[in-house]
């Protein structure tokens, strides 16, 4: 059985002033996926989402809703400081239009479902940052909506709180949300997304299952990444990009077709003058993905 469709944007165009921001976006999210949406600042990602929230009117195209609408969670914190966490979610209960004779009944829910019960009575403004971004979720699926729309989720929280906000979306996708999360972190990318989306230069330029992506754009191959012991000089550089690879001078990175075609590669490098201090081949992933779809 074919999952219902959280949201849906059909050849969606928005501009201001001198042009497009967007052009003929086509996005499909199903229920119970996570779908990473990423790009470099200025390809759109944040007229994506004001559009799909209806801040923005497009100029042409469609957004399509799932039933339950969507549940937004900003990147910074948005809840009453003053008011305790049980406070916060009754009143967005009823802004989000929960049914008066429902709402405790929700925020119970909401609260058990986010592990909220340790901090139900304690002013938002005490709370730590990760407590806070749970909270900020909990407010955000009190109406069960078709779509949860996350923006930077994890930004400046720990690590620990960064693994129980991933395992709580996680959550919310296997029961039956649709996530569009937004992130610069290719770590959490990898860790949360099941579908990837990139935007560049205003269309979608990659999507799909994260799988069928990298397969469909890798093969077997491998990925050798080299950390240098020094920053590489523009010499190195040029013998390294000579060599194939990409990404100077941060993050060398070559498609090999397996180990020993990276051991080769490594001992050319070093014919350069580069000294790897780590060496790493392995299946590519998003990173990959990511920077092959905003140079192409």
């Amino acid at each position: 059985m074919t999952p219902p469709t959280a949201l849906r944007l059909e050849d969606l165009t928005v501009g201001y002033g001198a042009g497009p921001v967007l052009s003929g976006v086509d996005l499909a999210i199903d229920a119970g996926t996570v779908c990473a949406l990423l790009g470099i600042n200025g390809s759109g990602k944040t007229t994506t989402i004001r559009a799909i929230l209806g801040r923005v009117r497009p100029t042409s195209g469609r957004v399509l809703l799932g039933a339950g609408g969507i549940g937004l969670v900003p990147q910074e914190i948005a809840l009453f400081p003053r008011l305790t966490v049980t406070e916060n979610l009754s009143v967005f209960a009823r802004l989000a239009g929960v049914p008066r004779k429902e709402v405790s009944r929700r925020v119970a829910e909401v609260i058990e479902t986010t592990g909220l019960a340790p901090r139900r009575r304690q002013l938002v403004a005490a709370l730590s940052g990760g407590w806070q971004r749970r909270a900020n979720v909990a407010a955000a699926i009190l109406h069960r909506p078709a779509l949860l729309i996350l923006d930077e989720p994890t930004a400046g929280i720990d690590r620990d709180a960064r693994a129980v906000l991933h395992d709580l979306i996680r959550r919310m996708a296997a029961d039956g949300i649709g996530v569009l999360l937004t992130t610069h972190d290719f770590a959490e990318a990898e860790a949360l997304a099941t579908h990837l989306a990139i935007l560049a230069g205003g269309h979608v330029a990659v999507q799909g299952a994260v799988p069928d992506l990298i397969s469909a754009r890798f093969g077997a191959s491998l990925l050798l990444t080299l950390t240098p012991t020094a920053r590489l000089d523009e010499r190195q550089a040029r013998g390294l990009r000579e060599i194939g690879f990409t990404g100077m001078p941060d993050a060398p990175a070559l498609l090999i077709a397996d180990e020993s075609a990276g051991l080769e590669a490594v001992a050319r490098a070093r014919d350069h003058g580069v000294t790897p201090r780590r060496i790493a081949m392995e299946r590519p992933g998003i990173a990959a993905l990511y920077a092959r779809a905003v140079a192409a």
